[in-house]
């Protein structure tokens, strides 16, 4: 019994690591996909990688703009390391495709005072499943840098 005790109590101790995935149904629109990346970028500023977790699917790979290939675990585990910046997506595109969708765009990411770190231009590729999309492949390139 006491084992139980202390498991409860150091369980109890430890910081939330899991969110509160939305298990509610979205749409197959273009709209859909584009908030998406709009809540993946704004969950990446509070370095909250919980969120961003709900967004990826357990198979997600990324190649980094570094070249680095990342997978699920790997690529949540370095937003804590990321620096403080602000993302701004502009020109994204959305390609459906049935079960799949490919978005393309550009993140401008700013330090807190507002100057242009550097402009990434990405891909990510989407499965829908079970009424939601979920990140399976993740691009980045850079394709300028502040100065």
């Amino acid at each position: 019994m006491r084992t139980l005790v202390v498991i409860g109590a150091v369980a109890a101790s430890l910081p939330a690591v899991a969110a509160e995935c939305s298990t509610e149904k979205q749409p197959k629109t273009q709209q859909a996909l584009i908030d998406l990346e709009h809540q993946w970028a704004k969950a990446l500023e509070k370095k909250d990688a919980a969120a961003v977790g709900c967004i990826l699917a357990p198979e997600f790979v990324d190649t980094t703009a570094d070249g680095e290939k990342r997978n699920r675990e790997q690529a949540l585990a370095a937003i804590a390391k990321r620096k403080d910046t602000t993302n701004t997506l502009s020109d994204l595109t959305v390609t459906l495709l049935g079960e799949v969708a490919i978005v393309h765009g550009a993140n401008h990411v700013k330090d807190k005072s507002g100057k242009e770190m550097a402009v990434v231009q990405f891909t990510d590729v989407f499965s829908y499943r079970g009424g939601q999309w979920k990140a399976v492949s993740g691009q980045e390139s850079v394709i300028s840098a502040g100065k």
